[in-house]
């Protein structure tokens, strides 16, 4: 197990066990990257909006609740498939239309977690520091 040393000295904020798999990492940056093309390559995606993809992942979350609700796994495993497209697509939208990127979509997600400052007392200023530099390079 790591210490908090050795948390910070690998310039990770987590614990590295915890880190998903570089197979898992690898779907997610093809999924991302499919979502990028198919918004460039098809027509139907090509002239979607924020607005007008509001209703389908309004349905998405009803639906994710309600396999919640079932205690239907293989269904929620489907609607958290459903979310996570949308996540990606309204993103993809947003930084076509230069508003922001996913990386920042997870900064705010991340620097808002109140569990995250209970890590250690360093944790949260570590990762206010990493991306705030991250920031002024772009």
């Amino acid at each position: 197990m790591m210490t908090n040393n050795d948390v910070s000295m690998s310039n990770k904020i987590y614990d590295e066990a915890f880190r998903p798999s570089d197979k898992t990492l690898e779907k997610c940056a093809d999924f991302i990257a499919i979502v990028r093309q198919l918004r460039r390559d098809c027509p139907w995606d090509r002239e979607q909006t924020h607005e007008s993809i509001r209703h389908l992942l309004i349905e998405e979350c009803y639906e994710t609740v309600e396999a919640i609700d079932n205690k239907d796994w293989d269904e929620l495993k489907k609607e958290l498939g459903d979310l996570f497209l949308h996540v990606i697509f309204n993103a993809v939208i947003a930084e076509e239309n230069g508003t922001f990127e996913l990386g920042d979509v997870l900064d705010e997600e991340i620097l808002k977690d109140e569990n995250l400052a209970g890590l250690d007392s360093g944790v949260s200023m570590r990762y206010r520091a990493m991306t705030r530099s991250t920031r002024l390079r772009k």
